[in-house]
């Protein structure tokens, strides 16, 4: 395998886990405004990148669903095949499938199994104008959001060693700066301040790895979105995400430690907390409920808080 080989199936994976949770979020964002052209239009053209980026590493099974997405959402488009729940379901399953089958070496073009395999045909039943069947197939992956504007990505782990580096640099320099003061004051003085340089080089550089460890939180929460809505489908209910303090950033070593336990929180607040459409209605609420993530600042601590509008755990 080249270098470059390597380097592009990376940059495509990238890439690709880019678009696909722009599509996850617009097709939850189209579900609640199915005549949104704008919407539509970005859904077309993200899914349109990602089957260009397939065929141009040779990863046809990718390439062929991605196009099976693009020729729905043209049929969308041009008001051949309508926006109904079935059809958002459908299409979240195809990002699903999407998400699961990257490759994780270059030249990989997994095949479908039968039950993936449905998913394509449910796509294309919905392109020729047909109705969707139910199908419960959910393939699952930790989906990874990124932010708008132009990036260099770096993993974590390289992030990790530079942090490592930085403090074994700090370790070296108390070791010179007691040296430099067992010399001479003579000598001492020039040497000493060139160190003074040195340490303010290495703050700053201690400064911008820290910052470039840094998300904002926006990413994580809208992951959330995609759960709230097949929780509460599933459940028989109705609820929909509001999320507050997407621009706090946090760590992203601490960003993944937070995810399980902030997934496992929706969801009880769908399962434990929401209450049906009818319930709610004879309490005089909305039928859709409502779970908001919010994110501040207190002082040197994070807070996030999850809560409801629903009934809360029954004690």
């Amino acid at each position: 395998m080249r270098w470059d080989d390597e380097e592009l199936l990376l940059v495509f994976r990238a890439e690709a886990r880019e678009n696909l949770a722009a599509i996850e979020e617009g097709l939850l964002l189209l579900e609640l405004q199915p005549n949104d052209a704008a919407t539509i239009d970005a859904l077309f053209r993200a899914a349109h990148t990602l089957k260009g980026g397939a065929a141009t590493l040779s990863l046809e099974t990718l390439s062929d669903i991605a196009h099976h997405v693009e020729d729905l959402l043209h049929a969308i488009r041009d008001g051949e095949a309508l926006v109904a729940p079935r059809t958002i379901s459908v299409l979240l399953q195809s990002v699903d499938l999407l998400r699961s089958l990257l490759p994780e070496h270059f030249g990989q073009d997994p095949q479908l199994t039968v039950a993936q395999r449905s998913i394509c045909d449910e796509l294309q039943r919905l392109i020729d104008g047909g109705e969707a069947t139910a199908h419960n197939e959910v393939v699952d992956d930790a989906a990874q959001h990124a932010f708008g504007g132009r990036a260099l990505r770096v993993s974590i782990q390289r992030l990790d060693r530079l942090l490592d580096l930085t403090a074994e640099i700090n370790v070296s320099r108390g070791i010179v700066r007691r040296r430099v003061m067992s010399l001479p004051r003579e000598v001492r003085g020039e040497i000493s301040e060139e160190q003074r340089r040195l340490d303010d080089m290495f703050r700053e550089l201690q400064e911008l790895i820290m910052r470039t460890r840094m998300l904002p939180l926006a990413g994580l929460f809208r992951q959330y979105a995609r759960t709230v809505r097949d929780a509460a489908q599933s459940s028989g209910k109705k609820a929909q995400l509001t999320v507050e303090g997407g621009d706090v950033e946090l760590d992203a070593r601490i960003t993944e430690l937070v995810r399980d336990p902030l997934l496992h929180l929706v969801r009880n607040a769908i399962g434990h907390g929401i209450e049906t459409p009818v319930e709610r209605e004879r309490l005089g609420k909305p039928p859709s409920g409502t779970i908001r993530l919010q994110a501040r600042r207190d002082g040197p601590a994070l807070v996030i808080e999850i809560s409801d509008d629903g009934r809360g755990f029954d004690r």
